[in-house]
């Protein structure tokens, strides 16, 4: 507590005034007595609750009410009246977009590969299939062979002496 020296006791300093305003259970019982008997600090306290109870006030103002619209000032105000025709509009929208989805993408005219375009497809990956096969069996060109390190040749001793002589 700070001192008042003109009347030589202890008045609440403004942390215990704003401690006193939001946790009153959490007050001593000194502070808390001290409020109950000095007047003046339990007038800052009121003073600051009635301050924090305007400032609530005023933001509650602002806020619309759920049934309220909130509109600018000057505007001109219509009377709330029910958009059924707006909710229709959208519901008739919604249905024909997915009607015409479904008509999109399951409609008999969506054209069909034929079976010469289907066998084509086919041939193309049987040729791909053996190449596939051939590289597995023997994955060195006969070109490079010379220079490839074979198994059972020393042509890998070879290429080192080629690539990096004496």
């Amino acid at each position: 507590m700070a001192r008042d020296t003109k009347k030589g006791h202890a008045h609440l300093d403004e942390g215990q005034v704003i401690m006193a305003v939001i946790d009153k259970e959490g007050l001593s019982p000194e502070v808390q007595a001290h409020i109950d008997t000095c007047a003046g600090c339990r007038a800052r306290v009121e003073a600051l609750e009635g301050e924090l109870q305007r400032l609530g006030d005023m933001a509650l103002e602002q806020v619309p009410t759920r049934w309220k619209r909130p509109s600018l000032k000057g505007a001109r105000v219509h009377a709330d009246r029910p958009r059924t025709w707006t909710i229709a509009l959208a519901a008739g929208l919604a249905v024909a977009i997915l009607v015409f989805s479904l008509a999109r993408f399951y409609s008999p005219l969506t054209p069909q590969p034929s079976q010469a375009a289907i066998s084509s497809e086919m041939e193309q990956d049987a040729r791909l299939s053996s190449e596939v096969g051939v590289l597995l069996s023997d994955p060195v060109p006969e070109p490079f062979e010379d220079i490839s390190d074979v198994p059972g040749t020393d042509a890998y001793e070879e290429f080192v002496d080629f690539v990096v002589p004496g």
